[in-house]
């Protein structure tokens, strides 16, 4: 695999490693548990990473297609190109309008989205064998551009750089539901 897009890949692992950590001993009530009445619990937090992940990996999938069949997905002004992925994510605020396709919707158990969240790393690891073979094709990452209904146009190396700074993101909403004063015993 390309060394680069090993690195870029490893770097989401950890992140998502760190998510995982950030849930560990947590009970059913805790994991449902919801600072304010309009804020998300532990529970909607991974539905919502899992969701946005596949969602990002399918993106960052269909635009390799695109450019391998000299058809790519987007054609206008990369916007973003040479930023720093946490320079577009910062452009954000601390409150966002979800897109529908990651809104958490279905509940359920935190263990059901962790073991989901987990099942992604197949995904990338193929979609990362994926980017390899196309720069080896000389198709560059830079060149790989899937829209971002936030963020605007992402190149694959903003892309995977974006699934780590999502997961560290919501690592730190974690941490402040856990500390929440209220926050079931």
């Amino acid at each position: 695999m390309n060394s680069t897009i090993a690195r870029l890949l490893d770097d989401v692992v950890q992140a998502r490693a760190r998510v995982v950590d950030a849930l560990d001993y947590t009970s059913v009530v805790q994991a449902a548990f919801k600072p304010t009445p309009d804020a998300w619990c532990m529970i909607d937090i991974v539905e919502h990473l899992t969701m946005a992940e596949r969602s990002g990996t399918f993106g960052l999938w269909k635009a390799l297609d695109g450019m391998l069949r000299g058809a790519p997905v987007f054609t206008g002004e990369h916007t973003n190109r040479g930023r720093p992925i946490e320079d577009v994510i910062a452009e954000w605020g601390e409150r966002v309008n979800v897109p529908a396709i990651a809104a958490p919707a279905w509940g359920g158990s935190l263990d059901y989205w962790v073991a989901a969240y987990h099942g992604g790393h197949t995904l990338l690891t193929s979609l990362g064998e994926a980017l390899s073979r196309a720069v080896e094709r000389g198709i560059a990452l830079e060149d790989v551009i899937s829209p971002h209904p936030i963020s605007g146009p992402l190149d694959a190396v903003q892309r995977l750089e974006f699934l780590r700074a999502h997961a560290e993101r919501h690592t730190r909403q974690i941490l402040r539901v856990r500390g929440d004063v209220n926050f079931p015993a």
